[in-house]
């Protein structure tokens, strides 16, 4: 397993974690479409910035609220290495389609 793929599971993992502990999200929801069928709403959204951006060391920026970054697991993680390395929002395609997206 290389480095990139490493710490692309590594972040995937704290995500669920922060949704777990932080907002409650069940395991079983981890994998659907949050926003969709209504798992997280407006105020989940704001604590979930909160949390990312201190898990991460990252700052999400006004330009980075889209819900295409945070509609699931795979999409949030693209979002932080996208951050971590320097890179811009919208979500990177790339990233998302190594995740299996």
């Amino acid at each position: 397993m290389g480095n990139d793929t490493l710490l692309q599971a590594a972040v995937r993992l704290r995500i669920r974690q922060l949704l777990q502990d932080s907002l409650l999200v069940p395991s079983e929801c981890l994998g659907v479409d949050l926003v969709e069928n209504g798992v997280i709403d407006s105020a989940d959204f704001m604590e979930l910035f909160l949390f990312i951006e201190e898990a991460f060391g990252i700052q999400v920026e006004a330009a980075d609220l889209v819900l295409e970054n945070f509609r699931t697991v795979d999409q949030m993680t693209a979002f932080v290495l996208s951050k971590v390395a320097g890179e811009a929002t919208p979500v990177n395609k790339t990233i998302l389609k190594n995740c299996g997206s």
